[in-house]
């Protein structure tokens, strides 16, 4: 597997808990210290390889196969006269040599030697060229009989069943898609779901495909801007938030990861297009702040997080704060220049596999008045 950028072979990764497998273009990074390339999603890129392979060997094209097999049996066969000609030249010029040698008298050695000599050159070139097709001959599959060939179509009905047994090991998968398969090479356009594959089938057909992959971030989406219309179309249309959602799950739009849309996906895409106020951001008139008190979304952008990180952090006691009675829960955070340092370097930390912990400084919040 090939990034189709550099030209490097992808690198396999398992990160996690749950080892979650993922190709990887980062050679450059490893050993230059560049950003990562590329990169994809494990279970996306097996998936779609798993299903051309059976496309592949659907009996409709197993029939093309086997035809391409009995025009590759002619050629073959084409050959094979062609090297049993050579060998029979070889035989002849030997013959001939052997010939020569035998009839000289023996008074004219020099002559004798000069024949020899030349009697043992054809001989070298004929076993040279006997070891050769030899060697092609058994390079070369058997030719198919009409037993194989029905043998063939069999086995491509039940190659599905055979795949996802539970009896077919991981090897045995591997050792399927290298008969089939000699390369395939990644290309995504920039940083977004939109990308192309390039499989290189054993035999030298090429094929080119299109993948959605598996992103994080909607930013990523390439018909973000289309997305965004559409949903504001509908809130014009009178629907609600939780209506719009059902309207795009049932046009069959999907968002990151193969769920379903949900009223709060909505209002998270309007909101950071600023064509949305949440609830969370209206400020209650009676509620007021102290000395380096925070309402959570304004420390959230403060510190350049995303507002649900800062509410996770509260819960987990790592920054204080305080609950407003019956504002259904609007958190106020206390942080001073202090703590806000301290929580930017917690947001800038980066962990090398997602169960390793933070640091404890930084984690642990500074005294904080009383009421909070």
């Amino acid at each position: 597997m090939y990034c189709g950028r550099c030209g490097q072979r992808l690198m396999v990764q398992y990160s996690g808990r749950a080892n979650r497998l993922r190709y990887q273009c980062g050679r450059a990074a490893q050993n230059l210290g560049e950003p990562l390339c590329q990169g994809i999603v494990g279970r996306d890129l097996d998936r779609f390889i798993t299903e051309r392979i059976f496309e592949i060997l659907e009996p409709a094209s197993l029939e093309l196969c086997l035809a391409a097999t009995s025009d590759l049996e002619q050629e073959r066969a084409r050959l094979d006269e062609q090297w049993r000609q050579k060998l029979e030249r070889a035989a002849h010029q030997a013959d001939r040599a052997a010939r020569q040698f035998q009839a000289v008298e023996p008074e004219n050695r020099l002559v004798a030697r000069t024949l020899e000599k030349n009697w043992e050159a054809t001989l070298r070139e004929e076993e040279q060229l006997r070891r050769e097709y030899n060697e092609r001959r058994r390079a070369q599959s058997l030719n198919l009989d009409d037993a194989q060939r029905e043998l063939i179509r069999h086995l491509a009905e039940d190659i599905p069943a055979l795949w996802h047994s539970s009896t077919t090991t991981p090897q045995d998968r591997q050792q399927i898609v290298r008969m089939l398969v000699e390369r395939i090479e990644l290309k995504i356009a920039g940083n977004s779901e939109q990308t192309e594959i390039i499989i290189t089938w054993a035999g030298g057909g090429t094929s080119r495909h299109r993948l959605c992959r598996t992103v994080i971030s909607c930013a990523q989406r390439s018909d973000l801007d289309q997305l965004i219309s559409h949903i504001v179309q509908l809130r014009q249309s009178g629907l609600s938030l939780k209506h719009t959602a059902q309207q795009l799950n049932q046009e069959g739009v999907m968002p990151l990861r193969g769920t379903r849309f949900t009223n709060f996906m909505i209002s998270r895409l309007l909101v950071q297009r600023g064509l949305h106020l949440p609830y969370g951001r209206k400020r209650p008139e009676s509620a007021t702040l102290a000395e380096y008190e925070w309402w959570l979304p304004d420390l959230a952008d403060e510190l350049h997080m995303p507002r649900s990180s800062l509410a996770h952090w509260y819960n987990l006691g790592w920054v204080h704060g305080r609950k407003l009675a019956g504002l259904r829960g609007r958190v106020i955070l206390w942080a001073d220049d202090a703590e806000v340092d301290r929580l930017k370097q917690l947001r800038q930390t980066r962990r090398r596999w997602s169960d390793s912990p933070y640091p404890a400084e930084l984690t642990t919040p500074q005294s904080s008045p009383g009421r909070c």
